[in-house]
């Protein structure tokens, strides 16, 4: 199977919810299983809330509430946000979730704005009420940004892609 953006996600939701159960079975049978979906090597440590994949298309590696050392510096991260989840799939793209108690509106203009100062083409191509879809490309890169509120809460969803290989 691919790796994916998506595989990031999914791979993450299930390091948070098994983040402080400790190596144990649980470990080696969530390793089997994304072994298992990706045809690749997996390590679960969720005693540092950190899950790494290896297929011969890349290595994905994922910790939990801490930005890899990987982020583009000129990718924006909302100020006072805190990170839920956030990886890198080796040579094609980083993917994070953050969450803040600002208001979605607030949200969308510091994006706007500060992807616009980093040199991003930046767009809305959605606005559904509770949530806004924009899309950004900057030289060889792709970006996808959900933003998204409810329960007092906005996420922020940012999926960065490599539109070559390395």
């Amino acid at each position: 199977m691919s790796l994916s953006l998506r595989s990031l996600t999914i791979i993450g939701a299930i390091t948070i919810t098994l983040a402080g159960c400790g190596k144990s079975v649980t470990d080696q049978a969530v390793e089997e299983s994304i072994e298992k979906e990706t045809g690749g090597e997996a390590t679960v440590n969720t005693d540092d809330g950190t899950v790494e994949v290896t297929t011969d298309e890349g290595t994905v590696t994922i910790g939990t509430q801490e930005l890899p050392s990987d982020w583009p510096m000129d990718v924006p991260v909302y100020p006072g946000s805190t990170v839920q989840m956030a990886g890198t799939i080796a040579g094609k793209g980083q993917g994070g979730l953050f969450q803040t108690t600002d208001a979605k509106a607030d949200v969308v203009s510091y994006f706007l704005e500060q992807l616009k100062k980093e040199g991003w083409d930046a767009s809305i191509v959605g606005d559904m009420g509770a949530i806004s879809i924009m899309t950004a490309k900057k030289d060889e890169r792709n970006m996808a940004l959900q933003i998204a509120t409810g329960d007092g809460r906005t996420s922020i969803t940012i999926s960065l892609q490599e539109t070559t290989q390395k």
